[in-house]
């Protein structure tokens, strides 16, 4: 299946896709692609995702509320949620592996 959607996922019209929707979280303070692509690996889990990053949960809530805000979106919707969890993916499998989220 993991290969499935990494194919799927860089194609020529998904990454164009992948990266309009999250353009409004680049160049904020916070790595908000990390942080979005982290906590919906972790299941909506503000614990886990701010042990993964190596932040506070509070930090991890403000940078999701921050998110929402952004990207106009509702987490609970789960086309929304597949939508950028995909894009998050494919997002930073571009990036090169990075230190701990700007903390």
């Amino acid at each position: 299946m993991a290969q499935l959607l990494l194919g799927w996922g860089r194609t020529e019209t998904f990454m164009p896709a992948a990266h309009t929707l999250l353009t409004p979280l680049r160049n904020q303070p916070g790595d908000l692609i990390r942080t979005l692509g982290t906590y919906l690996d972790s299941e909506s889990s503000l614990n886990e995702t701010a042990a993964v990053l190596g932040v506070h949960r509070n930090t991890v809530a403000t940078r999701v509320a921050r998110i929402k805000t952004l990207l106009g979106v509702d987490l609970h919707d789960r086309d929304e949620r597949l939508a950028l969890h995909l894009a998050c993916r494919a997002v930073l499998l571009e990036q090169p592996e990075q230190t701990p989220a700007g903390r």
